[in-house]
């Protein structure tokens, strides 16, 4: 990446990730000039499953940020590259992780509040 193509919201697109080398190198020379790989948007793909799979962790595990696509699919036989199916995924994953989220935030709370009303009638029956 060149000085002129390194600004925020800059898509970074690898359609033969791999296990995602490329993508640690980007962010390790982005994070040398004092940029925050977060700000940038991440698409990567490869048809070998497992080197998609361990890509997506190394994303996870270089903080590449929020704005990441990595999906299996073949760059050269898909339409766009498989990006519209990928990112429509995407979506979907991340507003059932919300849901889930939203769920246990819920529970956690209304665990407390019997714990609080277990303790009030306890004290009132004493």
């Amino acid at each position: 990446m060149d000085s002129g193509t390194s600004e925020p919201d800059t898509s970074v697109r690898e359609p033969a990730i791999g296990t995602g080398g490329m993508f640690r190198s980007i962010a390790q020379a982005l994070r040398d000039r004092g940029l925050n790989p977060h700000e940038f948007r991440w698409f990567g793909n490869d048809i070998d499953p497992l080197a998609t799979a361990c890509a997506a962790v190394n994303a996870i595990t270089w903080d590449l940020g929020p704005k990441v696509a990595i999906w299996c699919g073949n760059s050269l036989t898909t339409e766009d590259g498989g990006v519209a199916k990928a990112l429509t995924e995407r979506s979907a994953v991340i507003r059932h992780r919300n849901s889930v989220v939203e769920q246990a935030q819920f529970e956690h709370k209304a665990r407390h509040m019997l714990r609080t009303l277990d303790r009030l009638t306890e004290v009132a029956a004493a």
